[in-house]
Order: structure tokens, then C-alpha cells, then sequence
């Protein structure tokens, strides 16, 4: 199996939500037992995946699972000047992007849209990293939603965890 890395971005991502959200001390000793210091990730660079892993684990031990969701969800929509212009786009027009936006921050596994009448079933494969990965992914697909304005659900229908070939997302909205 080769090496799998995520971008700094999404890194940071994680980490802001940590200092921002919660006493500093979550974030602070998590750097503390990795060694990471922030001002030094680079948003551009590749990250071996066991950094995020660690940040998944901490969350899980020192607050509860739920939180990856709501980081997931929180680094969706907080993309600077980014999120301003996106709040412009439709909920579509953002997912058909969604699988180059994948391949820009994860160089590990694929992810492919089929539309359908009510909306959107994204398939994501080799993208469960760890047992948390899906629960960060629901958030951002969940972030997707808020960000565009448009009112709608995400269900996790397959995961790969679970023995699937895949894991898969049903995302459903309602037509403006």
C-alpha cells in the first residue's frame, strides 16, 4: 500500500476550528504530543495522512466523534474570500467540482457524482482513511448544502468500513 497524504489546507482547516472553538489547550496538546506547529504548515504541501488521523483521534478522545462532523462541516465554509463567491454558486454547479477538489487536497483515492432527479450520490473510493473519515465527509457535504443556501439532506448509504467497495453519500435537495 503507498503512502497516503492530504494538503496542509486541510490540516489547518482542522486546527483553526480546534483554537477557535475550543480552549486553546485541545489544539495546543495536540501540537504538543506531535511536534506540529502550525504557522509552519504549508497549505500547499503534502502532509503524510497519519497527521490527520492523529487530529481525528485527539477530537474523538478529548471532546467526542461528533466534533469531526462539525470540523468537516466548518472547513467547508470557512474558505476566506472563497465562501463568499461560492454562496453565489448552486449546490450542483459546486459538486461537479467536488471531484477535483478531492484530488487537490487527497493524493489517495477517487470520487465520482451520478446525478439523479432529486439530487446527487457521491462515491468515494479509498477515501476512508480511518474510522472518522466519513463522519468529517458528511459534514462537508453537509457544509456544501448550507453554503449554497440550499435546503436539503446527506445520508451516508455505504461506507467502506463496513465492507463496502466504497463508501457512498445520497445528497438530496429541493429546486430553487
Amino acid at each position: 500500500m503507498s503512502v497516503k497524504h492530504v494538503r496542509g489546507s486541510v490540516v489547518k482547516g482542522y486546527l483553526k476550528f480546534m483554537k477557535r472553538f475550543w480552549d486553546r489547550d485541545v489544539a495546543e496538546e495536540f501540537l504538543d504530543i506531535t511536534g506540529i506547529k502550525t504557522e509552519k504548515i504549508s497549505e500547499i504541501e503534502w502532509y503524510d495522512i497519519s497527521v490527520l488521523k492523529g487530529i481525528h483521534r485527539h477530537v474523538a478522545d478529548t471532546k467526542d466523534e461528533k466534533y469531526i462532523k462539525i470540523i468537516g462541516n466548518y472547513t467547508v465554509k470557512d474558505l476566506g474570500v472563497l465562501s463568499y463567491l461560492v454562496r453565489f454558486s448552486d449546490i450542483k454547479s459546486l459538486l461537479k467540482k467536488a471531484p477535483k477538489s478531492y484530488a487537490q487536497a487527497y493524493d489517495f483515492g477517487k470520487v465520482s457524482i451520478e446525478w439523479t432527479d432529486q439530487g446527487a450520490i457521491l462515491k468515494m473510493k479509498d477515501t476512508s482513511f480511518d474510522e472518522y473519515a466519513c463522519l468529517g465527509w458528511l459534514g462537508a457535504f453537509e457544509g456544501m448544502l448550507e453554503i449554497t443556501h440550499t435546503i436539503g439532506t446527506v445520508k451516508e448509504i455505504e461506507c467502506q468500513k463496513d465492507g463496502n467497495p466504497r463508501c457512498v453519500f445520497e445528497i438530496k435537495w429541493k429546486n430553487r
